[in-house]
Parts: structure tokens; sequence; C-alpha cells
């Protein structure tokens, strides 16, 4: 009966740690774009699997080469998981090039679909990786969208939720990130607002990372802990009768 109640309760444990291990839904219905001005332009507008997406045949994922403005730069952007968060479902953007000179460039991403599976849903927003010459900035906000609209950021402030609003300002800055659980009453959509500013003369590089995760409790997971809590139960109904 010892080793009985040590093997049930290293699976009540080993639930419990398991608990903490986080997988992601599918957002394979959802819907991507990327849009970008220039020092306060107008709007260039990329839809997934449309007319300047560079990644045609990889739905999901949008790439962008810059070649204007100032600017020789590469944007990438997707709702796949990333290789360091395997299974999750992610919005995720990187821009990386050179600027030369004074200029801005905004860079806005989106996705809808995200599904709510969960109640709640563990969301986490980073800005990381960020690589600047002196001179230049990065500012990114990322929203929760619970209208699942895209860029809701500039159109319905009451359907959001603001994320993060992180600033990086020098070469290899420490990775900012928020966290926390929320409920959407359904699918919902993300945005990220990546906001670079070089200022002075020459020319400087910069590669941004940004990333936000959205996770839930894995089923099986629950599944054991609560087989093991049913059975320790069990264990100690059979003491006090015994007793």
């Amino acid at each position: 009966m010892n080793e009985m109640n040590k093997t049930l309760k290293a699976m009540l444990v080993g639930g419990l740690l398991a608990t903490s291990s986080l997988v992601g839904a599918s957002t394979a219905d959802a819907a991507l774009v990327l849009r970008y001005s220039i020092d306060g332009g107008g709007f260039t507008t990329v839809v997934d699997e449309l007319a300047g997406d560079g990644a045609l045949g990889a739905p999901g994922l949008i790439s962008v080469v810059l070649t204007t403005g100032g600017f020789t730069a590469t944007f990438v952007t997707g709702t796949q998981s990333i290789l360091s968060n395997p299974g999750a479902d992610s919005l995720h953007a990187n821009f990386s090039g050179t600027v030369l000179g004074a200029h801005t460039l905004l860079l806005e991403v989106s996705g809808t679909g995200f599904p709510d599976d969960s109640d709640p849903l563990f969301i986490d927003s980073q800005l990381a990786n960020s690589s600047l010459s002196g001179g230049s900035t990065v500012n990114l906000k990322s929203y929760l969208n619970t209208a699942n609209t895209l860029f809701d950021s500039t159109v319905a402030y009451g359907s959001q939720t603001l994320l993060l609003n992180a600033t990086h300002t020098t070469t290899s800055e420490a990775p900012v990130t928020s966290f926390g659980a929320f409920s959407p009453p359904g699918d919902f959509a993300i945005s990220h607002q990546l906001l670079l500013t070089s200022t002075g003369t020459g020319e400087k590089a910069f590669n941004v990372t940004s990333s936000t995760h959205v996770r839930v409790p894995e089923p099986m997971t629950l599944g054991l802990l609560g087989t093991g809590l049913l059975a320790l139960g069990a264990i100690a109904r059979r003491r006090r009768q015994a007793a």
C-alpha cells in the first residue's frame, strides 16, 4: 500500500508540474495583414498570399523587401509557431536592414482568428533581439482585440487591451515581456505596432523582433491531474474506514 501511495502521489505531483507546460491551438483560419508607413506618409498594405507578399505559397507568412525612403529592409511576419515555442499560437514580426539619415518607419502587423480555446488563455508579448545603431530607437505596442478586427488599435479602442508598450534604445537590450491571463468572449485578433525612429546622419543598422504567444493548458495534463486527485481521495476514504 505504501508503494501505491508513493506512485499515486508522484502522479499528482507530475500532473501539477506539467500544468505549467502550455501548448497552443491552431490559427489555420487566421487572416494576416502587414502595412507600413515612412515618415508619416500613407500606408502600403500587403495581405497574406496576395500581391506584394514575397512568401507566396506559404499561408500564414508575409515577407516584404523595402528599398525606398532611405530604408533598405526586409519585413517578415507570421501567425505560425516560432522555433523557440513549437506548437504555440503566435503573431511574430521581424524587420532588419539599414536606414540612411533621419527617418521614421511605422510597421504594423495584425492577425485575426486566434481561437478562444480555454478560460483563461495565457498570453505573453515580447520585444526582443533588438540590434540598433546609435541614434535609433524602436517602440513596440501590442494589442489584443476582442472584436476580432484587424488593426483595432487605430479604430476601436473600446474592444482592445494593450498587452505591451516597450522601447529599446541601444544594441542588444534585454527582452521586455508582459504576461497575463485573459478570457476573450470568442475568437480575437492580435496586432503589433513597431515604430523605428532614426536620428542624425549616416547609415544605421537595425534588427528587431516582436512576438505574442497564446497558450492553453494541455488537456492530457489536466486529465492526469484529475486522475491523481481522484485516486488520492479514494485512498483517504479507505484509511478512514480502516480506522
